[in-house]
């Protein structure tokens, strides 16, 4: 964590959740105001959401399970995390179209 930002750790699991609720193209990163990640009320811990993508795989293995969705969506919910970091660090808005975007149909 010396050279990114908790983001792109821990802000991918924020990204997950609202682009699996919303199934929605992102399309650009830019921050509202400060440098703050957005707290959501009852937010699970970091243990909790591993336990429970470790959970999901095992299942998935067990019951051969499509990953396919899964796996671009956790490509690109990635690639948000990295943009936003370095909209953190550069102080400007980064257009996703550079990272591939929209990978959703």
């Amino acid at each position: 964590m010396q050279t990114t930002r908790p983001i792109v750790d821990c802000g991918v699991h924020y990204v997950n959740v609202v682009c699996q609720i919303t199934d929605a193209r992102p399309l650009r990163v830019h921050r509202a105001s400060g440098d703050q990640m957005i707290e959501l009320p009852e937010e699970p811990g970091h243990q909790v959401l591993c336990d429970a993508g470790q959970g999901f795989v095992l299942r998935a293995i067990a019951e051969d399970i499509d990953l396919t969705r899964h796996m671009q969506d956790a490509v690109q919910n990635q690639a948000i995390c990295l943009a936003a970091d370095e909209n953190i660090r550069e102080a400007r808005v980064v257009d996703l179209k550079r990272f591939g975007f929209p990978l959703k149909p």
